[in-house]
């Protein structure tokens, strides 16, 4: 079993130090900066790649739409936009929209995509571009309290993200060692100022954050189609949504600037 307080251990032997922690509570330098500086660094290296074990794919809860059964609304999202959805609160960082790919009836109602009803089965494998949407702030129905929302032009919309992970025992054995070398870094500076043990964390961390990265990317099925735009555009061929948005993550900032 691993803990928040074994990975921040973890990260203190890294940089050479001797003592461990207790607690974030027990009143040691070293504890005080664990408690500092855990959560936000783990938070950037959530959002420095798409984590597999991270991944999470939700219908969004709808906030605000410009029509509803048909009737002009009073309160619509922000222009130019159609849908404005609630930003889920375990979300790390956003990754991209999707579709609802259910079938509608067949009944003449418009689908919800652009291919005909009875293509289910196949956009289950949907090869479509990427789907505009925009992270922004809006207020909840009581107008007393700031929420984040997610903006898009899509009808019932599909989000794939990057969840936080709080325990520690769902996280990949590659993302606890690329964690534990991160803190470490920022630890050098809190707790003792070594500058050649700076230089030398960073490096460590750097390698091993790459490789955890092309592990993490090559773990799975995945299908590579080049299909050229004009055919893409018609609904058919192309990299996957996955395919062409699984690259998106955040570069990684250490003290002093360098970014990986």
């Amino acid at each position: 079993m691993t803990s928040a307080i074994d990975l921040c251990n973890q990260a203190l032997y890294t940089i050479g130090e001797q003592t461990t922690i207790q607690s974030f509570q027990d009143g040691s330098p070293a504890a005080n900066a664990c408690a500092t500086l855990y959560q936000p660094k783990l938070d950037a290296l959530f959002r420095a790649a798409p984590w597999g074990f991270a991944t999470k794919q939700i219908f969004l809860s709808q906030v605000r739409a410009v029509q509803i059964d048909g009737e002009l609304t009073d309160d619509p999202p922000p222009q130019p936009w159609l849908y404005e959805y609630l930003y889920p609160s375990d979300c790390i960082r956003a990754r991209f929209i999707l579709p609802n790919f259910l079938p509608t009836s067949s009944s003449g109602a418009v689908p919800m995509t652009t291919l005909n009803n009875v293509s289910y089965w196949n956009v289950r494998g949907w090869q479509g571009q990427p789907l505009p949407y925009k992270i922004a702030l809006d207020t909840d129905p009581t107008e007393d309290n700031d929420i984040k929302v997610i903006l898009t032009n899509i009808f019932q919309a599909q989000m794939v993200y990057t969840k936080r992970v709080d325990d520690p025992n769902l996280f990949d054995p590659q993302f606890i060692n690329a964690a534990a070398t991160y803190l470490g870094v920022w630890l050098v500076n809190a707790l003792g100022r070594n500058a050649q043990s700076f230089r030398d964390q960073i490096a460590l961390s750097m390698d091993i954050i790459k490789q955890a990265r092309s592990d993490d990317g090559n773990e799975g099925t995945l299908t590579v189609d080049n299909s050229p735009d004009w055919i893409r555009i018609r609904g058919g061929g192309g990299p996957t949504a996955e395919m062409a948005n699984f690259g998106w993550y955040d570069r990684l900032e250490w003290p002093g600037g360098q970014l990986l």
